[in-house]
């Protein structure tokens, strides 16, 4: 789904370490980019439509959705347009570090900005993955949100050892 929703004046999400570059959605044209294990994960996401709420998910090599944000320290976060978030750094006010801690594989970080909010309490733990009938509630309130209802972006990348 978030693949299919990316398109200008919506969210763009931006690798800022320089371990490896972003890339489009033309697939057919660019590289995918690598990480090692233990390299940081350090973005940036900006906001370009309207405000709205902010989700933040790692899908791990095993297909596992890892929410970022929101987090149970920080359940409701809200990005107005124009903003930008720093996540995975230390001068990030939500998540000071996330390190990449597979060994193989790829994993796709995705960031979304909705008119409403996508997950419901209770949240897992900063870094545990959804639930399974978490997972599916938040694919019905993606598929029954009209199409200017959230906008997202992802970033791909393969690990190496």
């Amino acid at each position: 789904l978030t693949r299919d929703k990316k398109r200008a004046g919506g969210v763009t999400l931006e690798k800022s370490a320089p371990s490896f570059q972003t890339r489009g959605f033309s697939f057919t044209t660019k590289k995918t980019p690598s990480l090692h294990h233990g390299d940081s994960l350090s973005s940036t996401i900006i906001n370009e439509r309207r405000s709205g709420y902010l989700m933040i998910m790692n899908i791990s090599e095993r297909n596992e959705i890892i929410p970022l944000l929101p987090n149970a320290d920080f359940p409701d976060v809200r990005i107005a347009c124009g903003e930008r978030v720093l996540v995975g750094d230390d001068a990030s006010a939500y998540i000071p570090n996330i390190w990449e801690n597979a060994s193989s594989g790829t994993d796709h970080l995705v960031a979304m900005v909705s008119d409403v909010p996508l997950l419901s309490a209770p949240l897992p733990p900063l870094g545990e993955a959804l639930s399974a009938s978490a997972v599916s509630e938040l694919i019905s309130k993606l598929e029954t949100l009209d199409a200017d209802g959230w906008a997202a972006d992802i970033i791909s990348f393969t690990i190496l050892p």
